[in-house]
């Protein structure tokens, strides 16, 4: 049994999870919405929800989307970033968010979100839509 790494699995390791990689491996990608314009998304996934919401529009399905509407959390000097606001066709407004892992910081400030606005916010995994 060997006690030590290589130099090659150490820099290999470096890389993966390096200075300014994301920490949920997540990997930027960039999408060419008629609603959003050009953007680069945070991840995959939210690239691929902002696909299945252009369709939705183009379907009459829902009358519109924003892409990462920023809002102040009540009692905290912090903000939250919902990563979609839909605009129904009757014209209310829902909150979605695609999640791969929703940490224990973020649940805490959706739930003040939730308390201090009235404001559901929806979180969209990899298989919903």
């Amino acid at each position: 049994m060997r006690s030590r790494m290589s130099v090659a699995e150490y820099l290999s390791l470096a890389k993966k999870g390096g200075k300014g990689g994301s920490k949920f491996r997540n990997v930027k990608t960039e999408h060419i919405s008629p609603t959003a314009g050009r953007r680069p998304y945070d991840s995959k996934l939210e690239a691929a929800y902002a696909r299945f919401l252009d369709g939705e529009v183009a379907a009459g399905r829902i009358r519109m989307w924003v892409p990462q509407v920023s809002m102040p959390v009540p009692h905290l000097k912090r903000r939250i970033v919902v990563d979609f606001m839909v605009i129904e066709l009757d014209g209310r407004a829902t909150w979605r968010d695609p999640k791969g892992v929703e940490t224990p910081t973020w649940r805490d400030k959706r739930d003040l979100v939730r308390e201090c606005y009235g404001i559901e916010i929806q979180i969209v995994k990899k298989g919903d839509f």
